[in-house]
């Protein structure tokens, strides 16, 4: 949604498309701009995937009851936590929940640009791990890699996953080791990893004063992490 309100910046709804130097008679796209009317798209897709996750919390907490072989074998993904990224990433059901579907994972990274910090990461999983779950960071962080809203791009390490000896397609040992390693790794320059572009403006640049702005932000808000 940020990218829409920045695009749209130069145009107003309603303003016809401007013809590209290789557009011409009988080859372009008409049309005019709309952002108004993607924003509201962008925001109502928003919202249903929220409510949807809301959902997977709530069928995971029967399953919990019921005693699924999913919810047994995150349980025992639990135990394994302590072997994920080197022990800096810990997590489970937060005391007084249940819920083997829904857990909290807590990132305390010892060296780099987000050292001494304690971020806190929802994680809540599909009722029948056929999907990836969804997470959210709860503090306020500055990567790259991370959106505004703090939803992060998680990438699945197929050699990690095997190594904790993870047995589920997307387990909780596999997801937080992908989540320590955005704390302890550079930051992918990806496009499709990309999920806050002001942030890898100042990540990726070569110019020094933007790079220091980048890392002193990204310091500033790490360590907040340790008075919440």
């Amino acid at each position: 949604m940020d990218a829409a309100a920045a695009a749209g910046e130069p145009y107003k709804d309603g303003d016809a498309f401007d013809l590209v130097p290789f557009e011409g008679h009988g080859n372009a796209t008409t049309g005019v701009f709309a952002y108004a009317w993607l924003e509201k798209r962008l925001t109502a897709i928003r919202e249903a995937l929220d409510a949807e996750t809301e959902q997977w919390a709530a069928d995971g907490a029967a399953e919990t009851k019921k005693g699924s072989r999913a919810a047994f074998a995150l349980q025992a993904e639990e135990e394994r936590m302590g072997d994920v990224a080197g022990g800096i990433a810990c997590g489970g059901p937060e005391d007084g929940d249940e819920n083997q579907f829904k857990w909290a994972v807590t990132l305390m990274p010892t060296e780099g640009t987000y050292a001494d910090s304690a971020y806190i990461v929802d994680v809540v999983f599909h009722p029948t791990m056929a999907e990836p779950p969804r997470c959210r960071f709860r503090q306020p962080i500055w990567h790259p890699n991370v959106s505004a809203d703090g939803t992060p791009f998680v990438w699945r390490d197929e050699a990690s996953t095997r190594r904790v000896g993870a047995v589920l397609p997307w387990s909780p040992t596999g997801v937080a080791a992908a989540l320590a390693r955005l704390l302890t790794d550079a930051p992918l320059s990806a496009a499709a990893a990309v999920l806050n572009d002001e942030a890898a403006a100042g990540a990726f640049s070569n110019d020094a004063d933007a790079s220091k702005a980048f890392r002193r932000k990204a310091r500033n808000l790490a360590q907040r992490t340790m008075d919440m």
